[in-house]
């Protein structure tokens, strides 16, 4: 019985792949179905057992995801941006369409990694996945084809042995660097030492243009593909420098229609104008200094960010809500992207397990229990973050400015830090946005993924704001951000 029901799984398997494969006689017909130059062939791309690539479930315990969640990006030939998630077992097809001959797509590693393909029209390829989950790309049409997809990690250097990921990613991302740095059950010998791949970075870069170079000489490769491949080497470090030089370097990239039929593109695009408030939402739909297809893909994602709730937008009201969606349908005319936006809080269930155990700015151990304790008789507003969470310390300003207004009054602010391994790198951060400063009293968690309080108030996303009662209830599980009418409001009619 056990060999026929393996025969039977490898006749399935075997069927999804000559049929994902007889995909190919198709493409013209499905290039004209979707508006495209029916003479231009597209790009079938297999996926075979994709493993989850939107958390980080293979490096620690704990689970960091992303918002919004993607494994595969692809340019359709009206140049808009989409999203497909492969199956997780068996084989799964994708026929993407092609611009002057090539079809760029993304595809994410474990959550931070981005690892972007320029495919040949015509050409049909097999993504496989190694035991470190990395995809492994294959065309099933050419052995030159496989190995021009794969020329940037040809060298061993490319890649970080103990990770599995590009050591580009490892140098430029400071938050793939920051999963590393944390305990969840990762041995110390699987943490790589960045400042030494760095200096293996350069030498690699400089091993790799000159490679690149020799190989169009000799004409190998054509001079287009071997530049497609030193500017996105570039501008992959571009996108993790500053917000300033990022919009100065991408900026003619973006503003060109013809390339908005790539990837990489949207991302900048994306990167370079995120996160969105409501004066830059209307700012950016009416600059016409970038390209119309930027500015819809600059929105898309904002529009999405606010739908997911990924950044607290649900605090900000329903007027801004009607806006946001009025502003990007008569920009795109996508009637059909309608923003709902999530508005649902975590449950009250009354008591809680207060549990988690802290390290003090002295390097004492305590606990929630203790600080609670400590403002017995004051209202408490207490406030998740990490160092590392740009909405985080994007407001400490206006939390700053909170803690001044309410100086004096029976209300306690209290920092909990969620993120940072490292105590030093908690205390610079404290010290540079000055939350210690007029009453700010900080502590880093040290038990987040144990805690059974984390799980009871559903938290799974920074920065988080709760308050508490002077008998230390919680009286606000979800409370606003500072700097928001709604949490002055709160505030008032506690202390009346």
């Amino acid at each position: 019985m056990l060999n026929v029901k393996n025969f039977i799984y490898k006749l399935i398997l075997f069927m999804s792949l000559f049929l994902a494969l007889c995909t190919i006689c198709y493409g013209q017909e499905k290039n004209a179905a979707i508006g495209h130059n029916s003479n231009t062939p597209n790009v079938v791309i297999i996926f075979k057992d994709c493993p989850d690539h939107i958390s980080t479930g293979k490096l620690t315990s704990g689970v960091m995801s992303t918002t919004p969640p993607r494994v595969v990006e692809y340019v359709d030939a009206m140049r808009r941006l989409h999203s497909f998630f492969p199956r997780m077992s068996g084989y799964d097809t994708l026929i993407v369409p092609t611009y002057n001959g090539f079809a760029e797509i993304m595809h994410r590693n474990q959550v931070r990694e981005d690892n972007y393909y320029m495919l040949k029209a015509g050409d049909t390829v097999l993504f496989t996945y190694g035991r470190n989950l990395r995809p492994i790309i294959k065309s099933l049409c050419s052995s030159y084809n496989t190995w021009l997809y794969n020329l940037p990690e040809e060298d061993a250097r490319a890649m970080d042995k103990k990770t599995g990921y590009n050591i580009s990613t490892l140098c430029y991302d400071n938050d793939i660097n920051f999963v590393w740095k944390r305990r969840h059950n990762i041995k110390e010998n699987h943490i790589p030492n960045i400042d030494s791949l760095r200096i293996v970075l350069k030498s690699y870069q400089k091993d790799y243009n000159a490679k690149l170079d020799s190989l169009v000489s000799s004409g190998r490769i054509t001079h287009w593909y071997a530049d497609y491949l030193k500017k996105h080497d570039t501008l992959t470090a571009i996108t993790h420098g500053n917000l300033i030089t990022l919009r100065r370097y991408s900026k003619p990239i973006i503003a060109s229609d013809s390339l908005m039929h790539y990837t990489f593109a949207h991302h900048l695009a994306q990167k370079a104008y995120f996160p969105m408030d409501e004066k830059g939402f209307t700012a950016i739909s009416q600059d016409s200094t970038i390209s119309i297809y930027a500015r819809i893909s600059i929105l898309k994602r904002s529009m999405t960010d606010l739908s997911t709730n990924q950044y607290g937008w649900h605090h900000y009201p329903k007027e801004l809500v009607d806006k946001c969606n009025k502003i990007y349908i008569k920009l795109s005319g996508d009637k059909e992207f309608i923003l709902e936006i999530d508005t649902v809080k975590p449950t009250y269930s009354g008591k809680y397990t207060i549990d988690l155990t802290l390290l003090n700015v002295g390097g004492k151990k305590t606990s929630l229990s203790d600080v609670l304790n400590k403002y017995k008789g004051k209202f408490i507003y207490l406030d998740i973050w990490a160092s590392w969470c740009g909405p985080c310390v994007g407001g400490m300003p206006a939390a700053l400015k909170l803690r001044k207004e309410y100086k004096g009054k029976n209300i306690a602010f209290v920092y909990l830090d969620s993120g940072d391994n490292i105590p030093e790198t908690w205390r610079r951060a404290i010290q540079k946005y000055k939350i210690s400063e007029e009453g700010g009293d900080n502590y880093l968690i040290t038990n987040l993924d144990n805690s059974k309080f984390a799980k009871e108030i559903e938290y799974s996303k920074i920065p988080r704001m709760l308050i508490f009662d002077k008998t230390g209830k919680i009286i606000n599980l979800d409370a606003p951000r500072p700097g928001t009418p709604e949490l002055k409001k709160i505030l008032d009619s506690l202390l009346k």
